[in-house]
């Protein structure tokens, strides 16, 4: 619909055209007849008219109206669109179907990425808090960076530095007896903190005050599902929990220290139930205990700067720089070094500098101690109670490697899209010849075509989020994670996902759009254009592009599952099957008391206590030994752990040398006058360049008690096979002391009863105690949980992306076949059997794969050759894996053409060939 002041404007440019081809020499007549015949056109007034709706109006205030006219063609492009795609309903459920699969992978990677990168950053104060750690070279490890610093160092930094606009200590304790009126509990987790944690992190109370909850000694606030499984409908504000004895020794600490001054055990008040504390901190709380407990900081022992085992954490003025601060520690760190050596004497701190000894300060963001690869996240400690912890840290290389496996897919997807748009332009090759002779100009129909692939995009961009939500629980399990789909809705990752869909939409409908409006209308019309020749070489290219990917992600998918078989299989040099590892009995006489009641039970085989907590998995406490009478820096760090005599037997362990911890004639008293002995294994006495161990007298952990080497088993896989099998080192005592964990090696028969019987035989001896046990070879397993996780979504992600794949395959043999209507028709009429007709569309696509794996098996192979090089143990990737890589990958080619190949052999020949 034009309007007066429309026609008066057009009205003037037709006058303005006349002169303008006069002026060109055109005789008046001449001039008038192709200005006309120029403005009848309907794409050239359509032009005209656009400029005229977008710009008078806006001189005259008049863009409202002429925004409705746009908007009126522009729903006239959608309902377009919306005919076509109903039309083809198969066509668009596949493309739809591919690129939702795609997003729905790409949102859950962006969740998980967006969760990682989170990580205590929901503290108001985020960009201001660091933790303090501790760096420096040990002659026996080399250079090291802990967070754990001594519990007066707090105090020091804000003495000397006012600039420090507050600090904070924190105190990571696992494994102790919680005690409610007749009820034991025992915790893995808790933590003591400085009463003004709140004001450091954002800690919140649902009760309690902030201010005060933890001033006081003995006071403790706690979750509110810990509040309920401790005090179920009772108001817990007010009661009392009994914290379990603390097995301390005064030698530990120096020999003026009473033992009574270092125990923290006694009942603790709950002055605050605590807010469900967020998921994405590098601190994990269920109990926050009060640091003034310990009035023994303040009791005066310099000493305690060799106690490294207390997180200190600093809060700087905004735009501080924390380097400028480590510089200014500098100084500090050197008089600790200095006081060091003189209160231990024994030690020559001139040898100590010589080797290269020293330590410093540094200052950590909050916001990356969970990223952190070189410093561990968690605060872990080696205390008198033997505490250690599951260092909790991020792995940037997991988030490449699902962001690949996402990109690829999402790519794959893309791909799919291109290939059955191009394979369906030859049904619509004669509506784009009517659409131009009626007067559609290129750049409409270009337009159009976009429009109907930003639509699928969209409409499968929603179909993405639903069904990434509905996944979300699932992928959590996979990954063992907590990540709600809010996180998505109000981060970043929604706005980035509407910029990908309009990307994707536009990139993925550009090629189509572009080859369907080039096809000119006369030769579509005759039925001269040759719909399938225009980019065939980009579709086989597309082809072999995906099943490249695909033959690369098969390969990669049967390398991580035969490595995880081989890490599951391989023997560790010890037996790991059918041992129950409990914790609880602290105190030393229940401990043994317990082991010689158990053993009274036919199912149970053997009993051996031990000190740590765990004595098999990744551990990152290690101690410096030497021989005795050599420098300190020719010490060789070794993993260790204290057990009893009987360890060889409840762990199968190969003596290779030396005698039996309760026959040998070596076992000399420690330093608290106790028998005991050290066990080296293969690697131990290879790091000591030891000929003759047995007997050797070593200096073994930081105490330097000299004891002699009383056996030589062979090397066990104490960590991961990640890496290679530590030096370690074992001190075996009797049983009576210091031991607090239990290796119960049982028989065949029922464990359930079994179990039972050793339940109830604890709390025979110690009634109320907390029965808590696990499986060894369980434990083991959750060494390669991250593994197996990343193992397990590897394998899904993969048969999604190869499934998208065969779309696309499946599409373009659509298309192929559709294009050799005739010849197929012909040919069955001169006799082509259906396996002929079946072999002549399926040879293509047999050497578009056979290309496809010439590329990409020799890539896929030297990649996954570089990812097994990060485990010390593996296997060997052979030439038949990659063959049955490449079979994999024909058969499911094979499949995708199958169906079209068969359909159009048993066609009947005389419509084949009526066809056209």
């Amino acid at each position: 619909m034009f309007l007066p002041d429309d026609i008066e404007e057009l009205e003037g440019h037709l006058r303005e055209l006349i002169s303008d081809f006069k002026k060109s020499g055109w005789s008046e007549v001449d001039a008038f007849h192709w200005a006309t015949k120029k403005m009848g056109d309907y794409g050239f007034v359509e032009k005209e008219y656009r400029k005229v709706r977008w710009t008078k109006p806006k001189r005259r205030r008049r863009f409202r109206r002429s925004l409705y006219w746009e908007i009126i063609m522009l729903r006239n492009y959608f309902k377009t669109a919306f005919r076509m795609l109903r039309k083809q309903k198969a066509f668009t459920a596949l493309n739809i179907a591919g690129l939702s699969i795609g997003m729905a992978l790409s949102i859950l990677v962006l969740l998980f990425i967006q969760y990682e990168l989170s990580f205590d950053g929901f503290h108001e104060k985020a960009d201001q808090i660091y933790r303090v750690n501790r760096a420096g070279f040990d002659p026996a490890s080399g250079a090291f960076e802990m967070p754990l610093t001594s519990p007066l160092l707090a105090q020091d930094l804000s003495d000397e530095f006012p600039e420090i606009v507050m600090t904070t200590r924190i105190w990571r304790k696992s494994f102790v007896k919680f005690k409610v009126e007749d009820r034991l509990f025992l915790e893995s987790e808790y933590l003591y903190a400085d009463a003004n944690v709140f004001d450091v992190f954002d800690i919140r109370l649902v009760r309690g005050n902030p201010k005060t909850a933890l001033v006081n000694p003995n006071s403790v606030v706690l979750t509110e599902e810990m509040a309920e499984k401790y005090f179920g409908d009772e108001d817990p504000i007010g009661q009392t929990i009994g914290v379990g004895v603390w097995i301390a020794y005064a030698s530990t600490w120096g020999p003026e220290t009473p033992a009574e001054v270092v125990d923290p055990s006694g009942d603790y008040t709950v002055t605050g139930i605590l807010e469900p504390y967020p998921d994405n901190s590098h601190l994990q709380i269920k109990f926050l205990l009060s640091f003034s407990t310990f009035y023994w900081w303040e009791w005066g022992g310099k000493n305690l700067y060799e106690m490294f085992q207390i997180g200190t954490y600093v809060v700087l003025p905004k735009d501080y720089s924390p380097e400028l601060l480590e510089a200014k520690t500098r100084p500090m760190a050197g008089r600790h070094r200095i006081e060091y050596f003189q209160r231990n004497p024994e030690l020559s701190r001139d040898e100590f500098e010589k080797a290269g000894y020293y330590f410093q300060y540094s200052l950590q963001p909050v916001t990356d101690v969970y990223l952190s690869s070189e410093v561990p996240s968690e605060l872990y400690g080696s205390g008198p109670d033997g505490d250690l912890s599951i260092d909790r840290r991020g792995n940037p290389k997991e988030w490449y490697f699902l962001g690949l496996i996402a990109l690829v897919v999402l790519l794959i997807s893309v791909i799919n899209f291109v290939n059955l748009t191009t394979a369906r332009s030859a049904t619509r090759a004669r509506e784009v010849g009517v659409r131009k002779v009626v007067g559609s100009l290129r750049q409409q129909l270009v337009g159009q075509f976009m429009i109907e692939s930003l639509l699928m995009t969209g409409l499968a961009l929603i179909l993405a989020v639903v069904l990434a939500q509905a996944l979300l629980p699932v992928f959590n399990r996979l990954i063992d994670t907590t990540i709600p789909f809010a996180s998505f809705v109000n981060g970043w990752g929604l706005p980035s996902l509407i910029a990908l869909a309009v990307v994707v939409g536009l990139v993925a409908g550009s090629y189509p759009a572009i080859i369907l409006s080039s096809y000119r209308p006369v030769d579509v019309l005759k039925g001269t254009q040759n719909v399938g020749s225009r980019g065939a070489w980009l579709r086989n290219g597309l082809v072999v592009f995906q099943f490249g990917i695909s033959i690369a992600l098969i390969v990669t998918t049967l390398v991580v599952l035969n490595q995880l078989s081989y890490m599951r299989n391989k023997d560790l040099g010890f037996d790991k099957e059918n041992i129950i590892v409990q914790h609880g009995m602290i105190d030393e006489p229940a401990v043994e008391t317990y082991k010689q009641e158990v053993l009274r039970h036919p199912n149970v085989i053997s009993v051996s206590n031990l000190f740590w907590p765990t004595f098999i998995g990744d551990q990152e406490v290690s101690s410096p030994v030497r021989l005795e009478g050599t420098p300190v820096d020719e010490a060789v760090r070794m993993q260790w752990s204290i057990v009893d005599y009987d360890i060889v037997e409840t762990l199968g362990l190969d003596i290779i040398s030396g005698e039996h911890p309760s026959t040998s004639p070596l076992m000399t008293p420690n330093r608290n006058g106790i028998p005991a002995g050290l066990i080296l294994n293969e690697t131990a006495v290879k790091g000591l360049g030891l000929s003759n161990p047995i007997g050797q007298r070593l200096l073994a952990g930081s105490m330097n008690w000299p004891l002699n080497v009383i056996a030589v088993i062979k090397d066990i896989h104490s960590n991961t096979l990640h890496a290679p099998v530590p030096p370690m080192y074992i001190e075996v005592h009797p049983s009576l002391w210091r031991m607090r964990t239990s290796y119960i090696r049982i028989g065949g028969g029922d464990a359930q009863s079994t179990l039972a019987f050793l339940k109830s035989t604890a709390q025979n001896i110690k009634p109320g105690v907390a029965f808590e046990y696990s499986f060894l070879d369980a434990e083991l397993d959750l060494a390669y949980r991250e593994s197996e996780q990343l193992g397990r979504i590897f394998f899904i992600f993969s048969l999604l992306a190869i499934g998208i794949a065969c779309l696309g395959i499946f599409g373009l043999a659509a298309f192929m076949a559709q294009q050799r209507t005739k010849e197929i028709g012909v040919r069955k009429v001169l006799g082509a059997s259906a396996q002929n007709i079946t072999l002549l569309l399926s040879k293509d696509f047999v050497l578009l794969v056979g290309i496809a794996f010439l590329i990409a098996s020799p890539l896929a192979y030297f990649a996954m050759q570089r990812w097994l090089e990060d485990f010390a143990y593996h296997f060997d990737i052979g030439f038949g894996l990659i063959a049955l890589a490449g079979v994999a990958a024909l058969v499911l080619a094979l499949l995708s053409v199958s169906y079209q190949s068969l359909k159009a052999s048993l066609a009947n020949p005389v419509d084949s060939i009526r066809y056209e």
